[in-house]
């Protein structure tokens, strides 16, 4: 195996990224907003203008990393890693309000809207909460290494973590607030890169398998992500790192590094994790060259995105997309779009309005 898992960690440190690549996941069930904050970044400004199919910045915001970037009721919420707040727009980003800082480095890798208060996790695995919309802020502490997603299930709040320690998958006791091990037995002592549900099946990305949890008989299922039986692989693992996830009318796609054949693709299951395979047709990934790096997918209203950076060469940003619900082999590549001079973290949609969560700032796009 070459040194792409590396690149994968370390690699990231120019954008403070510490052993973790993912942005929340975009969970479909929310307690809804909580009261905004009154404390103003900008008023009284029209609602954003469309951009005829261009990228824009949002010159309202700072023009540094927001490295994550979240929808619940009606708030877009956009962390900023430099300040350590996160600003908030009740009116699809043409006005902006901002908390309190956190504190300087904080470098926040996911948010989550939850029991009535705004949690942001780091990369460093500190556990921020708010109760009142961000105008104080709790340290909860570091309850495990770095805090790579959220996700609800059953209208319980769970994060994941690049921990192995026991502490992949935590749960939010809503009685002392505090963030405990979950669904551990069976798990093992595994790092979790990214939590989802498929089909009301809980699901985690693991360094070694993808694991599908059955709710019913309360046991974890496993899937490799190849075929460790194969000769070539030796019956062992390498570490992989799942990026993001989606699920899509009946199938989930994933974006990942897969560690034994040291290789970026999307990772594709139409059964619930029972098999895996690639779905790669036109997109943009590589393996040892290191001249890609995947950052992130969004189901969007009509649509399937995948975000990759480009580091060598032009550098920038490639934003790639289908139809939803369309079939395994169709091109990832059709009508493609390059923003230069600027890295990802996230893409959300929010009404008809894209948003693009870079080192640069937030951009967007109308569709």
């Amino acid at each position: 195996m070459s040194n792409m898992l590396p690149k994968l960690t370390t690699g990231l440190a120019a954008l403070v990224i510490c052993y973790t690549l993912s942005s929340c996941y975009k969970t479909k069930k929310h307690d809804g907003p909580l009261p905004h904050d009154p404390t103003p970044v900008t008023t009284g400004n029209p609602p954003l203008p469309a951009t005829n199919a261009q990228w824009v910045h949002i010159n309202a915001l700072p023009a540094d990393s927001i490295t994550a970037l979240e929808m619940a009721g009606n708030v877009i919420y956009a962390a900023s890693a430099p300040t350590g707040k996160i600003y908030t727009s009740t009116d699809n980003g043409a006005n902006w309000t901002s908390t309190t800082a956190m504190g300087t480095g904080v470098h926040i890798s996911a948010i989550a809207i939850g029991n009535g208060k705004i949690f942001a996790g780091n990369f460093y695995g500190t556990m921020y909460s708010s109760g009142d919309n961000g105008q104080t802020w709790t340290n909860e502490g570091a309850p495990t290494n770095a805090v790579t997603s959220f996700i609800k299930w059953y209208n319980e709040l769970y994060c994941s973590s690049y921990d192995n320690f026991g502490k992949g998958v935590l749960k939010l006791n809503s009685t002392n607030n505090k963030w405990e091990p979950a669904l551990t037995l069976g798990l093992g002592d595994v790092r979790v890169s990214k939590l989802a549900v498929f089909n009301n099946y809980f699901v985690a990305a693991t360094s070694d398998f993808l694991a599908v949890y059955d709710p019913a008989a309360q046991i974890w299922h496993t899937k490799d992500y190849v075929d460790i039986s194969q000769s070539r692989y030796k019956n062992t693992r390498f570490p992989s790192y799942v990026i993001d996830m989606i699920y899509d009318q009946g199938s989930a796609l994933a974006q990942a590094y897969v560690g034994n054949d040291d290789q970026q693709m999307i990772l594709r299951t139409d059964d619930q994790g029972a098999t895996l395979y690639p779905d790669t047709i036109g997109i943009r990934a590589d393996a040892y060259e290191d001249k890609y790096l995947m950052r992130g997918m969004l189901l969007g209203i009509n649509k399937i995105y995948t975000v990759t950076n480009q580091y060598k060469g032009n550098a920038g940003i490639w934003i790639q997309h289908r139809d939803k619900g369309a079939p395994a082999g169709t091109t990832w590549a059709r009508d493609e779009e390059f923003l230069p001079g600027v890295y990802a973290y996230a893409i959300r949609q929010f009404n008809n309005t894209l948003f693009l969560a870079t080192t640069k700032g937030l951009y967007y796009k109308t569709l």
